[in-house]
């Protein structure tokens, strides 16, 4: 009995190894395969026991057998039993294993089946979203196609108004500066006129001043000449006269020495009353030299300073750097004398400006220039304060010239404040003559080449 026992032991512990090695191996399947196995063997043994002591007879005889048996079958047996069971356990334990998988695929099939179904609603879900992302893409795309097309629509529209603006403007540009040349045109034209016009009425008015200016030297040649024609009667009346005087003292030897003396008859002064010359006088230029001497004509205008009886009237003196001339007309040359002297009182109360007194134009013949620049100062001679006008540094002008008979013309005239002078090269004078001299001077000094000429046709 014992023995039979300890020969089962070891049968029953490969069977339990085998058992706890399947459990080990089939982990995946749970343990309660494992559980399970152990529980069959576990029954198997206890139902053995329970039917050991009915059975004690044919175990004993069957150990007897057995042990009569050789040693290797027994083993053999053995084995061939062990392999059975532990077949056994494992088809078994396979089999539960897949049961307890069916089951378990069973349990898991809803859970399979909700996440099947919760992965095709999100599917769904994704795919609603993307198509709903799409179409609201595809909405996005059409209304910004919209938009563009809206804004090139209104670039478009912007930019064809700004073009109609500017060519509107252009157009309006054009038509001013059409205007604008328009009227300049007109004021040109009208300005050209103006200018016809002003030279025609400074040429008429030029003529009128030459005219009204020969009108007045014949007159004054008249004058002077029935002055001249009165001096022989007024010699004779004042010899006369003389001669009623002195007749109850005739017996006296200063008178009879007075008798005795001749008188002359005619005068021949050529500053008396305007008498003419000596019909044999010297050039009263030729002590100069030429090469310095030059013709001054000056045009005052009228002026504020000083006592004036004469409102419109001056009496010019010219002072050249240090030396001032007092003019003896168109034909005499001036008489120099030194500035302290020209402007003190004896020329001032006395002689005054000579042959230009009460006169705004005067000529100045034979005035020295010692260098080719000197300062000229014209002055009008008061009582008591003179009037200095203002002093320029001139020069000859070589632009002076004759054009026609007795036509005299200077392109470069000083112009300053109050006055106005030609400086005339004094070989250009003597061929025009004094009378043109006059009658420039009287004329203005007129600039315009229309005007310019101051002669007689």
């Amino acid at each position: 009995m014992f023995t039979t026992n300890c020969r089962r032991l070891p049968f029953v512990a490969v069977v339990l190894a085998s058992a706890v090695l399947l459990s080990a191996c089939t982990v995946e399947a749970g343990d309660e395969a494992a559980h399970a196995i152990a529980a069959k063997f576990a029954e198997s043994d206890q139902s053995v026991a329970e039917a050991a002591p009915a059975s004690d007879l044919e175990e004993t005889a069957t150990i007897e057998e057995v042990d009569s048996q050789e040693p290797a079958k027994v083993d053999e047996r053995l084995a061939a039993e062990e392999a059975e069971m532990l077949a056994r356990a494992r088809a078994e334990a396979e089999e539960r294993r897949r049961a307890e998988q069916e089951k378990a695929r069973a349990a898991e099939q809803p859970r399979i089946e909700q996440e099947r179904l919760r992965a095709r609603q999100v599917a769904e879900e994704k795919l609603q979203r993307e198509i709903e992302e799409q179409r609201k893409e595809a909405e996005a795309r059409r209304l910004a196609e919209i938009a563009a097309q809206e804004e090139a629509r209104r670039i478009a529209e912007k930019q064809r108004r700004l073009a109609e603006e500017e060519e509107r403007r252009a157009a309006e540009l054009r038509r001013r500066l059409e205007g604008e040349k328009e009227q300049e045109r007109k004021a040109a034209e009208a300005k050209r006129q103006a200018e016809i016009a002003a030279q025609e009425e400074a040429r008429r008015a030029a003529e009128a001043r030459r005219l009204m200016a020969l009108t007045q030297l014949e007159q004054e040649e008249r004058l002077r000449i029935e002055q001249i024609r009165a001096i022989p009667a007024l010699a004779a009346a004042a010899e006369e006269a003389r001669k009623t005087r002195i007749e109850p003292q005739r017996g006296s030897e200063g008178l009879n020495r007075e008798e005795q003396t001749p008188i002359r008859k005619t005068s021949t002064a050529p500053y008396a009353l305007g008498g003419p010359k000596p019909p044999a006088a010297p050039d009263p230029l030729l002590g100069l030299p030429r090469s310095s001497r030059v013709t001054v004509l000056l045009v005052m205008e009228p002026g504020t300073r000083g006592i004036r009886r004469f409102r419109k009237t001056a009496d010019p003196v010219l002072c050249v750097d240090s030396v001032c001339y007092i003019s003896n007309g168109p034909g005499e040359p001036a008489r120099a004398m030194t500035r302290i002297r020209a402007l003190g009182p004896a020329v001032t109360i006395g002689t005054r400006a000579g042959y230009c007194r009460r006169s705004l134009t005067c000529v100045f013949r034979g005035v020295d220039f010692k260098h080719a620049m000197v300062v000229v100062q014209p002055v009008d001679l008061r009582v008591l304060r003179h009037d200095r006008r203002e002093p320029r540094a001139v020069m000859v002008d070589p632009t002076c010239r004759i054009e026609g008979p007795y036509r005299l013309t200077c392109s470069r005239p000083v112009v300053a404040e109050g006055y106005k002078l030609w400086v005339v090269p004094e070989s250009i004078a003597e061929r025009a003559g004094p009378l043109a001299l006059e009658l420039v001077a009287r004329a203005g000094l007129p600039q315009s080449p229309g005007v310019a000429h101051a002669g007689i046709d």
